[in-house]
């Protein structure tokens, strides 16, 4: 009896080191480690690293949050995001209210809530998001996308 408790213990110490290791690999394949509260770090606060490491500014960027009104995949080399803008950051305010739509980066992270990293294919109309994107030649280009 005693022979198979450490068998057993064997086991279990083996599976947390697999989930441990998957879970750090996920998390290096996004581009950066996952703090407590799901978001992708950048060595700093999440706006450019300003407290503490080193971070990364994109420079043109911009952040909105709304509601989808279409994603469109049918070319993959120029995947779509159409939101209905609802907030802005400082600098966009005048997109509130406004359809725009979002280039998406062939490197983009998309987080869906409760479910963790994910594809494009998983982002819904009217789901409610929030799009980190840059401007560039006139348009936007999303980097990353979490789905509320």
């Amino acid at each position: 009896m005693y022979k198979k408790g450490k068998q057993l213990l064997a086991i279990m110490l083996m599976l947390a080191l697999c989930f441990t290791t998957a879970s750090m690999a996920f998390a290096q394949k996004a581009g950066g480690a996952s703090n407590a509260m799901g978001h992708m770090g950048n060595g700093g606060t999440g706006h450019g690293g300003g407290h503490g490491g080193g971070g990364h500014h994109v420079k043109n960027a911009l952040t909105v949050k709304g509601t989808v009104v279409a994603v469109d995949t049918a070319d993959p080399e120029l995947p779509t995001l159409t939101v209905n803008v609802t907030h802005a950051s400082h600098a966009q305010t005048g997109l509130v209210g406004q359809e725009v739509t979002f280039s998406i980066d062939p490197d983009a992270v998309v987080m869906v809530m409760g479910f963790g990293l994910s594809t494009l294919d998983d982002v819904l109309v009217d789901d409610v998001v929030k799009v980190m994107a840059k401007s560039v030649d006139g348009g936007y280009v999303a980097y990353k996308i979490m789905v509320y």
